[in-house]
């Protein structure tokens, strides 16, 4: 694979007029000297979004009733011509280097998918809950450093890879993009994680909670479907994140919760949740040696708030 692949980016986007000019403009200003196809996926917007789509030099495709953003991720996919198809979100601003750099994964290894880097920020934070589990997002993203987040922001394939597994489950609601890691992997394809290769995620307090919460429903969602990899040691560092997500969203939402009730209950449920990571950082350290890893995540899921 040379330099100069064709790449397909796809944005989806729904009722997003507020971000997606930003989203649009971050892929056609790219320092990648390839060529770049940009496919933007309106799935059936009520907001006037399409409109300000149109004044681009991209390809739109238009559902007529809201299918879902896998729904929309596949519809710019089998559209695509590119070798490489790479997936942002409408509300989110990628990196001006970000195509060069998931190129130049793909061809220093050979694989089949490179995942990206995802730069959070949050913007008006104002309840001591989401100023905590922002904090602890943004840590376990500094943690990361295998391809295990699955991120759609910031996704990318070969084309034929993603054609063979069949793309993104449609019947996911949440957790579509981790899901299609599972399968990718299990299906025997190679990935690889370039934590330079960067897109910016900006959320806001009334976002980024309805979105942990999403994360958590869409975890178990995934797990059901999935639960026979997820003790799959062969494929353990890839099914680590489903186990993180919601234990620890749970758990910082009972301490705070507590922190209006009871001191001793605060205590026994760090106990008990001790308890609970103590064996999987000696999971991290041993079974996946990944000691960077826990060197940076071990005091971010001890830490009391």
């Amino acid at each position: 694979m040379v330099n100069k692949v064709n790449v397909s980016v796809i944005i989806p986007v729904y009722n997003e007029k507020t971000g997606i000019c930003r989203a649009v403009e971050s892929v056609l200003n790219q320092s990648y000297e390839g060529k770049i196809e940009v496919i933007v996926v309106d799935d059936a917007s009520t907001d006037g979004t399409y409109d300000l789509i149109k004044k681009y030099p991209v390809r739109i495709f238009r559902h007529d009733n809201n299918k879902g953003v896998s729904s929309a991720r596949n519809t710019g996919a089998y559209q695509a011509r590119g070798d490489i198809i790479a997936f942002t979100d409408a509300d989110d601003i990628a990196d001006c280097d970000w195509i060069r750099k998931l190129v130049d994964t793909y061809t220093a290894y050979n694989v089949d998918a490179v995942e990206g880097g995802v730069q959070l920020t949050f913007i008006n934070l104002k309840t001591r809950i989401s100023r905590l589990l922002a904090e602890r997002t943004i840590l376990f993203n500094k943690g990361t450093k295998i391809m295990l987040s699955g991120r759609g922001s910031n996704q990318s394939f070969k084309r034929s890879a993603f054609i063979k597994i069949g793309g993104y489950d449609e019947n996911l609601s949440r957790w579509e993009d981790f899901e299609i890691i599972l399968r990718l992997n299990n299906a025997g394809f190679s990935s690889k994680f370039n934590p330079d290769a960067i897109v910016y995620v900006y959320q806001t307090e009334e976002s980024f909670l309805k979105n942990s919460m999403k994360i958590f429903k869409g975890s178990i969602m995934a797990s059901s479907v999935h639960y026979k990899h997820l003790i799959n040691w062969s494929q353990a560092k890839y099914n680590l994140t489903i186990f993180l997500h919601p234990v620890i969203t749970i758990y910082y939402i009972l301490i705070i919760t507590m922190l209006f009730i009871s001191f001793i209950l605060i205590e026994a449920i760090y106990v008990s949740y001790i308890l609970l990571i103590l064996p999987l950082l000696y999971y991290i350290i041993k079974v996946l040696n990944n000691y960077k890893y826990s060197k940076i995540n071990r005091f971010n899921l001890l830490l009391i708030p």
